[in-house]
């Protein structure tokens, strides 16, 4: 029987989840995805995502997406500078986490107050204005946080409309959908969620939607 490197605990409907999976996949690392109900038939925890790292003697369970990030950053020394490396990396290290929490607490797709969504869509419009990336100039774990969130609301219409009027980020997007692995997600988060979000009345879109 193969042992993965990772079992990622999931229900392919909440974005995320697909925020660890595209930090897996960035990785290249080996990874399983079990459903949330067959996790329940041997753990009475309920809280997805979930990571199980198989990588250690005994594995070791990891919740909170945020949080998983930043472990695996911190695990394979990637996608997040290790300031006690290199101390000139610290404001970039704070910055890239401090975007990646941003995510958790104002890019939610619960938030369905179109002047809401464009006041918070229009602070990371203006800092992608001076940066390339959400963190400075290297792609890192905050704009995996954030980009999948933003994958996610591009697949609602009203969504799609309101971040095309954007620029700075559709050029973002853009430049991260030439990413291999942000082109895996994709086409795995339109098999996953077109069932799933059409049962509850949702219209998705198979591409980025980001063009006008």
């Amino acid at each position: 029987m193969q042992q993965f490197d990772f079992t990622i605990i999931n229900d392919h409907k909440s974005p995320n989840t697909y925020k660890v999976e595209l930090m897996l996949i960035e990785l290249g690392v080996s990874y399983e995805s079990l459903s949330i109900n067959d996790y329940l038939k041997n753990n009475s925890n309920n809280r997805i995502p979930a990571l199980i790292d198989n990588t250690f003697k005994e594995p070791n369970i990891l919740y909170e997406s945020g949080s998983v990030l930043i472990y695996l950053a911190n695990k394979y020394s990637k996608l997040l500078p290790d300031f006690r490396l290199n101390a000139t990396l610290q404001n970039n290290n704070s910055r890239i986490i401090s975007k990646s929490v941003w995510q958790l607490v104002n890019l939610i797709p619960s938030n369905n107050n179109e002047n809401e969504i464009k006041k918070v869509l229009q602070l990371l419009d203006d800092r992608l204005s001076t940066n390339q990336y959400l963190g400075g100039s290297q792609y890192s774990i905050a704009d995996i946080s954030n980009s999948v969130w933003l994958l996610y609301l591009l697949k609602k219409s009203k969504s799609n409309q309101i971040i095309s009027h954007f620029p700075n980020i559709n050029k973002w997007l853009e430049l991260i959908n030439q990413r291999d692995s942000f082109k895996k997600l994709n086409n795995l988060m339109n098999n996953n969620f077109n069932n799933n979000l059409n049962n509850n009345g949702i219209k998705i879109s198979n591409d980025l939607g980001y063009s006008n």
